[in-house]
């Protein structure tokens, strides 16, 4: 097995892979340890000239003045240009990680298995309208969604495991035990789009074969992270591995948008419910004051799911999304009146 990279090899890697993100979408959600390894390596090779070469250091200093004539301007520019390419292009030798190589393996694993697809429907590539749209919400001591097109809801509560590492119990993340709103919410779109592909593979419309599932939420983190996946918390990759096991071979397609606060009351509330034993009833009220929400029914993630979820946001536990793939769609969850 080969120990060490550049930093050149790794960008060239990490570009091939993104390209073909484009049509495998879950495939981004496995490449965040290349962009933190690339992130780390790059200070690594900042440094290493830093103390290596003199003509760096004046180069580097001279690329932080402020320039005040053209000619300043210009030499400030190209300074700037020439350590930037002498960092990237740096040959210092980089080992590769315990990270680093997992994931290599892992997304290695998958693009060899015959029974994974890397094509993708171009109605799933390509601006369209949704065939369903959800709305999901979380609070810190529960979640919810619902979706008037794909006549579901959903529940559930966070169990004191979750709810004890919150903002209502630990004031700070000095300690790294703090899970953040933008985890619970991100958590809650993804049930949401298990509840939609449920629905779509129950009900499939002979006008729309290829659906797209558009998820509406009050958290602008949490919807980039369904897009474009997360680099920078670690239980919000830990949750990516869980939404790439069920993207892969997935018919649904998926989408994210905004919607502030105010207008999300519906999902709001039922995140809100105290308690799971009045979750029916008060969705029940719900319906009263909002009668569109009549035809929904309850839907119950599968315990598999719940248990990968819970895993990810609790002990950062990162799931093999093609040993999970079959295993979650396979058993979505189900649907109670």
């Amino acid at each position: 097995h080969r120990k060490t990279f550049v930093v050149r090899d790794l960008a060239t890697l990490a570009g091939k892979l993104t390209h073909i993100a484009q049509t495998a979408p879950w495939l981004r959600h496995l490449m965040a340890q290349f962009y933190l390894t690339a992130t780390k390596c790059l200070r690594i090779n900042l440094r290493h000239l830093c103390v290596t070469y003199a003509s760096f250091r004046k180069a580097l200093k001279l690329s932080k003045q402020q320039a005040e004539t053209d000619n300043e301007r210009r030499q400030v520019t190209f300074a700037q240009s020439t350590t930037a390419r002498k960092v990237h292009n740096s040959k210092f030798q980089h080992f590769i990680s315990t990270e680093l190589r997992e994931t290599i393996d892992l997304i290695r694993s998958a693009l060899n298995a015959s029974h994974i697809h890397t094509r993708s429907h171009i109605g799933h590539m390509i601006p369209r309208e949704p065939s369903g749209r959800a709305w999901s919400d979380s609070s810190l001591k529960a979640a919810g969604g619902y979706s008037v097109d794909m006549k579901f809801w959903w529940y559930i509560e966070w169990p004191a495991e979750i709810r004890t590492k919150t903002l209502s119990y630990v004031k700070n993340n000095k300690d790294g035990r703090l899970i953040s709103i933008n985890a619970l919410e991100y958590a809650g779109i993804i049930i949401t789009y298990v509840a939609s592909t449920h629905y779509f593979l129950h009900n499939p419309r002979v006008d729309d074969p290829h659906p797209v599932a558009l998820l509406t939420a009050d958290n602008t983190t949490a919807e980039s992270w369904v897009v474009k996946a997360c680099m920078n918390s670690t239980i919000g990759r830990a949750l990516g591995r869980v939404q790439s096991a069920l993207m892969i071979n997935n018919p649904v397609g998926l989408n994210s948008a905004h919607v502030c606060s105010e207008d999300n009351v519906v999902a709001d509330g039922i995140s809100r419910i105290a308690d799971a034993s009045h979750a029916s009833s008060y969705f029940l009220s719900l319906v009263q004051e909002f009668p569109e929400l009549a035809g929904c029914r309850r839907f119950h993630p599968s315990n598999e799911l719940i248990s990968m979820i819970m895993a990810a946001i609790c002990q950062q536990s990162f799931a093999d999304p093609v040993a999970a793939s079959r295993q979650l769609l396979s058993d979505l969850g189900r649907i109670t009146s």
